[in-house]
This record gives C-alpha cells, sequence and structure tokens, in this order.
C-alpha cells in the first residue's frame, strides 16, 4: 500500500505544479513525450537484466500452466463485462450519450490508446477519438498506480489482467515487482496478444 500511495502522491503532484504554474519556466520547454520514451526504455532495460540474473526463469517458462494461455481473453471479457455495466450506469444517470457499440469498441482498446484513438477517429469523429484516447490511458495510469494495491487484494494476476496491451512495456515494471520474475513470460504474453489483436478487433468492430 505505501507504494501505491508514493506513486500516486508523486502523480498528484505533477499535475498540480503544472496546473498551478509552480515550476520553473525550464519545465514548460521540454518534450516530456520523448523523456518518458526514454526514462521507460531504461527502466525496462534493468527490468530485463532482473529477468535475465533470475536463474529459474528458463524453468518457469518451461512450466507455464497451458491453461494460462486463456488470460487474456478473460481479460477481455472482464473488460467487456465492466463495459456494459458502465453503459448502462451512465445510461440510468444519463451522464453521457454513448450507444453501446460505442462502450464496448472504445474498451476494446485494452490500453493501446493510441491506434485505437486513430482507428476510431477515423471511423467515427475526433470527440470520441479523444474518449477513446483518455478511456485507454487511463486504463494504463490506473493499473500502474494501484498497482501494490490489485497484486495484494485480487492476485498475482490481477496487474495483468488490469495492464491489458501495457502488459508488455509500461506497466512491465510494476508487474515485476509485485508479483516477481515468474510473471514476466505471461505478461509479455499478454502484452503480446492485444499488441497484435487490438487493430484487428477495433477494426473488425468499426466495420460491424
Amino acid at each position: 500500500m505505501r507504494d501505491s500511495i508514493i506513486i500516486v502522491s508523486s502523480f498528484v503532484l505533477g499535475v498540480l505544479l503544472i496546473l498551478f504554474n509552480l515550476l520553473p519556466d525550464i519545465f514548460y520547454s521540454y518534450n516530456y513525450s520523448d523523456i518518458s520514451n526514454f526514462l521507460l526504455y531504461i527502466l525496462l532495460f534493468f527490468v530485463g537484466v532482473g529477468v535475465g540474473l533470475d536463474k529459474s526463469i528458463i524453468q518457469t517458462i518451461k512450466n507455464l500452466n497451458r491453461k494460462l494461455l486463456i488470460l487474456p481473453i478473460v481479460s477481455y471479457l472482464s473488460t467487456i463485462v465492466g463495459a456494459i455495466i458502465g453503459f448502462y450506469i451512465l445510461d440510468l444517470f444519463n451522464i453521457y450519450s454513448l450507444n453501446l457499440k460505442e462502450v464496448i469498441t472504445i474498451d476494446s482498446g485494452m490500453g493501446y490508446y493510441s491506434i485505437t484513438a486513430i482507428l476510431i477517429s477515423q471511423e467515427w469523429g475526433a470527440e470520441l477519438g479523444s474518449i477513446a484516447l483518455i478511456v485507454n490511458l487511463m486504463r494504463e495510469i490506473f493499473t500502474i498506480l494501484f498497482a501494490p494495491f490489485l497484486s495484494k487484494f485480487f492476485g498475482k494476476f490481477a496487474i495483468t489482467v488490469s495492464a491489458g496491451a501495457t502488459a508488455i512495456d509500461t506497466s512491465l515494471p510494476m508487474i515485476i515487482k509485485n508479483d516477481g520474475n515468474s510473471m514476466f513470460p505471461i505478461a509479455a504474453y499478454c502484452g503480446m496478444f492485444f499488441t497484435i489483436i487490438v487493430p484487428l478487433l477495433i477494426s473488425l468492430l468499426l466495420s460491424i
């Protein structure tokens, strides 16, 4: 829980400092997308080193339970169930007028916000594309911020299921940190699965 508090506090602090212009002017001139990518590459490098130093990782892969191959499917179905529940809640309180197909398609991005936003923007316009971007980006942020909580209260597969497509990159360090090196092959498999499937799935849903 301490890690979650530190991560959430750091995120909120960064947002507040920018919103209230409390940082020196030099901070507003950086391209933070490039900096974030660079730091992510370094972080993933050290994750790789840590996994490589774990001599049991090869045996873990060999002993991988074949039933875990359906984990991405469980993750997707859970997401769709949540999307349908969310749709009826929004509809009940008349919060936003999205139809069920739009809700399911947006949530089918599984955290792969870049390609999901582009595909939906091309077909349904910039407004829904922006919603798709925010929804899937928030999935990634939620997974990273609450990873320790997810692992502690929902089990060792919870972070990977929540991460979706980001299990192979941005969420991977948190998966390894909280659930151990043995989760690397499972997380990598889930992340790669969604990275390949999501563009095809979104295109299919948009064409229906």
